[in-house]
């Protein structure tokens, strides 16, 4: 599909959603805070990543978390306490935080479907003026698609790894796909004036990579307007060694998402991007990272490589914030918990400016380079 006719058509439907990516566009690709501010501070963020919780009911093989044989104990993916799980009121302080200027906040996790009172939180942000998104693996979609769109929910990413015997393999659940594709399904049921859009993302792995050209029309039938595909993010031995040693005092990484991954042969998923590319779907195709067929081979042999970028703006644009209120820019890091100081005060934090003043001096730590944030932004 036309890029441009496909924007042309989201400004005429929806545009106040149109708008508001067109700031957040903006402001990506002119980080001005990044640019010219020494001191580590920065502008109010343009997208939060809320992991409302990290239980999940699919058992993914690169995850290790529950699908993969890694132990995990970064902050980034450690399950939360049940005790001061993600709540209504956190997340209305959190809101409290922004004026004029509001990111947009993505329902994440683990599985969000999860979480009982999702569909509360989106109504809330959405009643407070924030584009909101939720990314899925779509098996409890049906049975909250109606209370999501009346939520006033402007777009959801459903996690789809390829066809249904490949996506149930990749998700190790068997009948993931058929899940997924009744919520997709009932969303298209649910929803009027085209809202939520449907997305597709796509991880790429060792058990999809040679089907990745059939995805598009995968995505299609589903109804989904776009779709991404994303490299695979993983920390294997080497590029652990490597930061431990250059940043490990700040921000320590363990191994992860490495499950299979020297079974990925670049040659054969280069021949299926390009079946991709050529793809007539009508959908809106992109890459993230978007690699040539030589960036792709060292992506995924020389591990500790940078590819395409040598300096991260992330944590100036985006942060995430975990179940227990922690408020993190990316690696095992906190700028502190919401429960304690409002979100404002932690964005400009101490912790934060220094974070950020010790990440711009070496353009990356060598735990970006297989990062989705250093090539989203």
């Amino acid at each position: 599909m036309n890029a441009l006719a496909r924007y042309l058509g989201i400004l005429r439907a929806d545009p106040r959603y149109f708008a508001r990516m067109a700031l957040v566009k903006s402001r990506a690709a002119l980080p001005l805070d990044y640019l010219l501010l020494r001191s580590g501070r920065a502008f109010p963020p343009i997208q939060l990543s809320i992991e409302v919780t990290h239980r999940c009911n699919l058992a993914c093989h690169m995850c290790d978390l529950y699908g993969g044989a890694g132990a995990i104990d970064a902050a980034r993916s450690r399950r939360e306490d049940p005790g001061r799980p993600f709540d209504v009121g956190l997340l209305e302080a959190l809101l409290d935080s922004f004026g004029l200027i509001r990111p947009v906040i993505s329902f994440g996790g683990g599985e969000p479907l999860m979480h009982p009172r999702l569909a509360e939180m989106v109504a809330l942000a959405s009643r407070r003026g924030f584009v909101c998104t939720v990314t899925t693996n779509g098996t409890l979609l049906d049975r909250h698609a109606a209370d999501l769109v009346r939520a006033g929910l402007d777009s959801i990413v459903l996690s789809i790894d390829g066809p249904e015997e490949i996506h149930d393999s990749v998700r190790g659940v068997e009948g993931a796909f058929a899940r997924a594709a009744a919520g997709a399904a009932a969303l298209r049921a649910a929803r009027a004036g085209g809202r939520p859009r449907l997305r597709i993302n796509c991880t790429i792995s060792s058990r999809n990579f040679a089907h990745l050209g059939r995805v598009p029309a995968v995505a299609a039938a589903l109804g989904a307007e776009s779709v991404v595909f994303s490299h695979l993010w993983f920390w294997d031995r080497e590029i652990v060694e490597a930061h431990n040693r250059a940043a490990g005092d700040l921000c320590p990484a363990v191994e992860q998402n490495v499950s299979e991954l020297d079974r990925i042969d670049p040659g054969v998923m280069i021949a299926e991007l390009e079946k991709v590319r050529a793809s007539r779907s009508g959908l809106m195709i992109k890459f993230l990272p978007d690699l040539d067929a030589a960036d792709i081979r060292r992506y995924y042999t020389e591990h500790t490589a940078p590819v395409k970028r040598v300096s991260c703006r992330a944590v100036w644009l985006s942060a995430f914030v975990m179940p227990d209120g922690e408020v993190l820019p990316c690696l095992d890091y906190t700028y502190g918990n919401l429960r304690e100081r409002p979100f404002r005060e932690l964005w400009n934090g101490a912790r934060a400016r220094a974070f950020r003043r010790r990440l711009r001096a070496v353009g990356i730590f060598p735990g970006c380079v297989r990062c989705c944030g250093l090539y989203a932004y």
